[in-house]
């Protein structure tokens, strides 16, 4: 986090954030985005369906994040049949048929991001820019947690933090700011 929060302040003071960006929201980002008043956008795949259908007037393209070999993704969205589950077949089934190519080809085709779909097989060119973007980061083992998720509520915590960089916070207290709730939370559970 020192190292992300020393960046962030060292762009600050480059220029390359306005100070009428604090506080903005993700709806925000996305219109100032379509509208062209933004020349970039840094998002996850969850913004790809709205771009696909809202932007009509120009090209764009997505990539991997320039120069990371991490990328925030899902750590914890895993198939589980419960060992008392009363219908353990079906649940498989359901899991095969979900799996299936058919299936993660069809996800894919979307533009959702499938765990095994072959991007060579897509066909719709933006959702095989999203699928080789993130089958870039899979193959080298690229795949990092949100780092919201280890501690409740923290994600309020993370927008305040740098909300207060923004604002000329220091970044020592901004790392005070985003190691207290760990710090809390971990003393809790020891």
């Amino acid at each position: 986090m020192t190292y992300a929060v020393e960046k962030y302040q060292e762009w600050l003071d480059k220029g390359y954030f306005d100070k009428k960006d604090v506080g903005l929201k993700g709806s925000d980002m996305t219109e100032q985005f379509v509208s062209q008043k933004r020349p970039i956008m840094v998002g996850g795949n969850w913004w790809f369906g709205g771009l696909t259908t809202d932007i009509e007037n120009f090209e764009w393209s997505t990539a991997p994040y320039p120069g990371s070999e991490k990328t925030l993704g899902s750590g914890g969205n895993h198939w589980v049949i419960p060992t008392k589950a009363k219908n353990k077949e079906l649940a498989e089934d359901f899991i095969d048929i979900t799996m299936s190519d058919k299936i993660q080809k069809l996800i894919g085709e979307g533009g959702s991001v499938p765990i095994a779909a072959q991007a060579d097989t897509i066909t719709n060119p933006k959702a095989k820019e999203l699928i080789t973007a993130f089958d870039a980061y899979q193959s080298i083992n690229g795949l990092a947690f949100y780092p919201d998720w280890p501690v409740p509520g923290y994600y309020d915590t993370w927008l305040a933090a740098t909300q207060n960089l923004m604002n000329d916070g220091k970044p020592d207290t901004v790392l005070d700011e985003l190691a207290a709730p760990y710090q809390k939370y971990i003393s809790t559970r020891s």
